[in-house]
């Protein structure tokens, strides 16, 4: 397990990587959705491309994502993250997004999944295909870095604009954090 995490270069592909952060760069909007565990690593991905004033979309229920890929445009990305890649809701949110003509980043621990063959760009949380619970622990360890490093390059790319969107960001919540802190 902590080979695994250390074995990062071996794992991430930095051509797919690049593709992943320009295919946000380009998006109208992004909608993030992960299955099981993996829904609370869309959620933080989520929480952070807000943050820097990207529009998206993210839903714990799997039916409002449903509902969200049915109105989504061409120029729209969708991140989908599953550990086994075969997930049911997340493959419905794939082909939804398919027909509509959206680009699909897929994070996923297995190279032959159903997630990593419909997806335009595939990253991969594992090295090998994992059987045992803990593995899948991991796993999501490796998707949060993933997403960190899509975050931080699109951050990087779009220079000031970023800057400014996260000082927004702080603003909205200063009240709440003033209070707090009293």
């Amino acid at each position: 397990s902590a080979c695994e995490i250390k074995d990062l270069n071996d794992i991430i592909n930095i051509d797919d990587l690049i593709t992943a952060v320009n295919l946000i760069l380009e998006s109208n909007s992004i909608l993030f959705y992960g299955s099981g565990g993996s829904s609370v690593i869309a959620m933080d991905a989520y929480h952070k491309f807000m943050r820097i004033g990207k529009k998206v979309s993210f839903d714990i229920n799997s039916h409002f994502s449903l509902i969200k890929t049915y109105h989504l445009e061409s120029n729209d990305v969708v991140v989908l993250i599953s550990h086994t890649g075969e997930s049911r809701e997340v493959l419905e949110c794939a082909e939804n997004a398919k027909k509509k003509g959206c680009k699909i980043i897929g994070i996923t621990s297995y190279l032959n999944s159903a997630l990593a063959k419909i997806s335009d760009v595939v990253l991969f949380s594992s090295t090998y295909d994992l059987k045992y619970y803990t593995d899948a622990m991991v796993s999501r360890l490796i998707q949060l870095v993933i997403l960190d490093m899509i975050f931080i390059s699109v951050s990087l790319k779009m220079g000031e604009e970023s800057k400014k969107m996260i000082e927004k960001s702080r603003d909205a919540i200063s009240v709440v954090k003033k209070g707090i802190l009293k």
